[in-house]
């Protein structure tokens, strides 16, 4: 067993006997289950654009700020857009399509 004294370095040899114990398991019994808690409040967006949470307006806007406007899109192929979408999302796509 591993004693630590104030100003003991960490050596590899401790951090090693460490991470065999909780590699081992080695915790108390499990404690009682704690009883249920109570239901939650589902956060909505009110009437004034902020994020409420029951009868609490938290003040916070729903949207964020205006973004400045784009360059235009005419000129722009349709293979253009596909490579572009092919990059941006589907090339990072770890599921099956």
């Amino acid at each position: 067993m591993t004693v630590w004294q104030d100003g003991d370095l960490i050596t590899a040899e401790r951090m090693n006997k460490l991470e065999q114990g909780v590699a081992n398991e080695q915790t108390g019994p499990p404690g009682k289950n704690g009883l249920p808690g109570k239901d939650g409040q589902t956060p909505f967006i009110g009437e004034n654009g902020h994020w409420w949470i029951g009868e609490h307006d938290t003040g916070i806007s729903a949207t964020g700020p205006k973004g400045d406007k784009g360059d235009s899109a005419s000129g722009v192929t349709m293979e253009e857009v596909e490579a572009a979408i092919q990059a941006a999302v589907l090339d990072s796509w770890e599921g099956s399509y």
